[in-house]
């Protein structure tokens, strides 16, 4: 008998939500729902409220620069934004307001909130701690702008290209230490699974990443990025890492290991993140091409004799294409029961290389030689260089 590899692909559907239905902005840089079930979104015209059916901007007369990102909600249920200069605001009562005790720094500077409702705002090297009642109970230097900060076992943590450190008990101190090399000009972003924290560098198409807490190690991504550039990483319920890329986003499980083949999902699409909803549905946030709604994702899991499995790519209707080395090309879909053949090929050689072209509706398939095949039909080939 044949060996065998097991495939699993994504069964799902999607409403889009852009400037036609009333959407400010179809770029939007970070999202999160409320315990009301209102959606926030930090879009390129301000902070937007979405109930579902309308939207409603939130604007304040010393906001200089419209454009928020930063989002969250502390335990009073203020919502908290920054622009990209560094102004942050928070709703209250349906009122934008703008603490002008906090410093502009000139520059994105995340904040971060940890269980007692302290706030924590960075400026240059410095950070500040803020109480519930947004009175500065503490500052420290760090002898380093900060990038990207989070919270961690609830204190205020973050990372250099060296260590993994945090603020306690009014100082702060070394967590771990490692070696983390960054392309030119690219720094550590960090995400969390579990007790697990990892980082990615950005900008760069570097097709790693690194868990730098409890232990440290590079982690080389199984599958290629190609040109894309990984903006984000979002972790829902412990369970689905989303990198968000330039051009799509690629679903992993907690182990970082691609759920399905053939991803990215939303090719073409610049993913800014990803949050799940109270009632376990997905909103994926865009730059340039709106809000994107998932009400549920499912896997479908095949079994694959291997010497039909080389290479995959997305087709027709959700379709997903498999080659081999078995002079065919087979079809797997959510909906059928397993492989379908839809395609022979002129020459039985292992297929190195699947492209679908969804505009002009021309499969090119690499296997010795460059076939072209449209509605399945094969037009002609090129012989290899």
């Amino acid at each position: 008998c044949f060996n065998q590899v097991q495939a699993q692909i994504l069964d799902y559907s999607y409403k889009h939500y852009g400037k036609e239905d009333g959407l400010p902005s179809n770029t939007i840089y970070a999202s999160l729902q409320d315990k009301s079930g209102y959606l926030w979104l930090g879009t390129e015209k301000g902070l937007v409220r979405f109930d579902g059916y309308s939207y409603k901007v939130y604007t304040h007369p010393k906001m200089t620069g419209q454009s928020v990102s930063d989002l969250h909600i502390d335990g009073y249920g203020r919502v908290w934004c920054q622009n990209f200069i560094g102004q942050h605001f928070y709703v209250f009562q349906d009122s934008l307001y703008f603490p002008s005790q906090f410093k502009t720094a000139g520059f994105y500077t995340p904040i971060v909130i940890d269980k007692r409702n302290n706030i924590y705002s960075s400026s240059d090297s410095s950070i500040y701690v803020f109480n519930a009642s947004l009175k500065q109970i503490d500052s420290f230097s760090v002898g380093m702008q900060l990038v990207a900060p989070f919270l961690f076992d609830d204190k205020y943590t973050f990372t250099s290209d060296q260590a993994l450190a945090r603020y306690h008990h009014k100082k702060v101190e070394a967590i771990n230490t490692y070696l983390q090399l960054n392309p030119n000009n690219a720094r550590s972003y960090s995400f969390k699974i579990g007790s697990n924290i990892y980082t990615y560098s950005k900008p760069s198409s570097n097709a790693c990443l690194y868990q730098i807490y409890p232990k440290h190690q590079q982690i080389p991504l199984n599958f290629k990025l190609g040109s894309a550039i990984i903006l984000t990483v979002s972790v829902t319920n412990d369970s689905l890492v989303w990198l968000n890329t330039t051009d799509g986003v690629f679903l992993l499980n907690n182990k970082l290991e691609p759920v399905a083949v053939s991803q990215p999902l939303f090719k073409g699409y610049s993913i800014s993140g990803v949050i799940q909803d109270k009632n376990g549905a997905y909103w994926v946030s865009t730059l340039g091409k709106g809000l994107l709604y998932i009400p549920q994702l499912n896997a479908t899991q095949y079994r694959v004799p291997q010497e039909l499995f080389s290479r995959t790519c997305l087709y027709k209707n959700g379709q997903i294409l498999v080659g081999g080395n078995s002079g065919f090309l087979h079809s797997l879909s959510a909906s059928a029961s397993g492989l379908n053949t839809v395609i022979k090929l002129k020459v039985k050689q292992q297929v190195s290389a699947l492209l679908f072209d969804s505009t002009n509706n021309t499969l090119l398939v690499a296997s010795g030689s460059l076939s072209i095949f449209k509605d399945n039909k094969h037009l002609g080939f090129v012989n290899a260089a």
